[in-house]
Parts: C-alpha cells; structure tokens; sequence
C-alpha cells in the first residue's frame, strides 16, 4: 500500500498540500447515490453516470469495468477485461474523474493506492471529487487501479488566497488614516 500526498484544489485558485493522515477513516460510499465517471484521453474519452450498488457498477468502452464501493464499501477500482495497448494505443495522458462522491456526513480527505499498475497520480479536486491521471500503459486482464477513500468528519481548512492580507491591511491603513482626520476635524 502506498500512501499519497495529495494537492486539494478549491474554488479559490489556492492550493494545500494533505497528507493522508493515518487517523483518516475508511469512507463508504452512500449505497444508491449516483456517482459521475469520467475517463479523458488525447484520442478517447468518455462519461458516465453509476449508481453505487452491489458488484461492479459500469464500464468504459465495455472492456474496463469499475465497481465504486468494492471491499467494505470503501475501495474503488477499475479493471481491464482483456490485453489492451491502453485504451488510446498507448500514447498520451488519461484522466479518470470521479465526483459527486458521497460520504454521508464525512468528507473526502485522502486516498489510499492498494494498487497501481499504471502509475496513477491522485489529486483530490473537492470534498466530493477526485482525479486520477497517467500515461497510457499496456493493460493486462486484472484490476490496474484500486484505491480505498479516506474521509473525515471536517472539512480540510479553506486557504486565504494571497491577496486577502494586503486587502485587510489596506482597509486598516484607510480606516486609520479616516479615523485621524476626523479627529482632526473635530
């Protein structure tokens, strides 16, 4: 198993880095939920929509199938049913997105590889998504990415963007300077 450092990126531009703490606890996935796939490349690409449930839950292209609640619920993995030069011949980028992800009252906060035949990246995009990227790899008949979502009951601290702090100290400085002239005027 392989523990990640992960680059959570919110809606303000920011970045943090996480690391996957080994207090996290091991998320499920809301049985019944719809969950949204999508699997990027320079050639193909395509998305789906899956509702958590037993056993696999879909495929791409019919011959990589996914199943999003896999050992207690919560592992994710994806699997080649045959020998395949990738799913674009071998060559370029592929992105797998997984969102709409649902913990209940918990939030995602890492990712755990068990395994990862395809030198996966994972970057965790929001409380409820994640991206997985690699460069195409050949691909044998046996599960090429499995990885175990870690959660928590809070949402990981929201960056201040860089420019807030010289935006406060510049509304002080005016308050200041406001506060002295109408001291001076009266």
């Amino acid at each position: 198993m392989q523990k990640c450092s992960l680059i959570t990126s919110l809606a303000v531009s920011s970045a943090i880095a996480l690391g996957c703490a080994a207090s996290a606890n091991a998320a499920s996935l809301v049985i019944g939920d719809t969950v949204d796939l999508e699997y990027v490349g320079d050639v193909l690409s395509t998305s789906v929509s899956a509702i958590v449930g037993a056993g696999e839950d879909g495929n791409f292209f019919d011959n990589q199938f996914f199943d999003l609640n896999a050992g207690s619920g919560d592992q994710f993995y994806i699997r080649s049913i045959g020998s395949f030069c990738g799913i674009q011949a071998c060559s370029g980028p592929v992105s797998l997105i997984l969102s709409s992800l649902d913990f209940g009252a918990e939030f995602l906060t890492g990712i755990t590889f068990l395994t990862n035949n395809v030198g996966a990246t994972a970057t965790i995009v929001s409380q409820s998504s994640v991206r997985f990227d690699w460069l195409e790899v050949s691909l044998v008949p046996e599960t090429y990415l499995e990885v175990r979502f870690d959660s928590g009951d809070v949402m990981p601290p929201i960056p201040v963007p860089a420019s807030l702090p010289l935006l406060l100290a510049g509304v002080g400085i005016l308050g200041g300077l406001a506060f002295r002239q109408n001291r001076r005027g009266a």
